[in-house]
């Protein structure tokens, strides 16, 4: 309880501090998301699957964020829910197409 509002008293005397230090981790976050996504991408390529480049955009796209995030010092809270917004369509797409991607492999791997 005592940490609960230890940590409560922070987050309302210093909310810039909390919104920076927030940005600074949801930043790398969506970095670190963006690199795993880059190299699915690039194995998608590699194996000519069709929407390797669809992939690769989104991965590019999610670093983008990522470093746009981590770098902009006075963002506000309302614009990294709207980064996580747009990097969680970006998940979803990428899990569709990771998808495709592993039955086309096993599909070839049967045959």
């Amino acid at each position: 309880g005592a940490l609960a509002a230890g940590i409560g008293l922070f987050f309302v005397l210093r909310p810039q501090e909390v919104t920076d230090t927030f940005g600074v981790i949801m930043g790398i976050s969506l970095l670190v998301d963006g690199l795993f996504k880059l190299q699915f991408a690039v194995d998608m390529l590699r194996a000519r699957f069709q929407f390797g480049k669809v992939v690769l955009i989104l991965a590019i796209a999610a670093i983008v964020l990522g470093i746009v995030t981590f770098s902009v010092r006075n963002m506000t809270i309302i614009w990294i829910g709207i980064m996580l917004l747009v990097d969680g369509l970006f998940d979803i797409a990428c899990a569709y197409f990771m998808l495709r991607f592993d039955k086309t492999i096993r599909a070839a791997r049967a045959r």
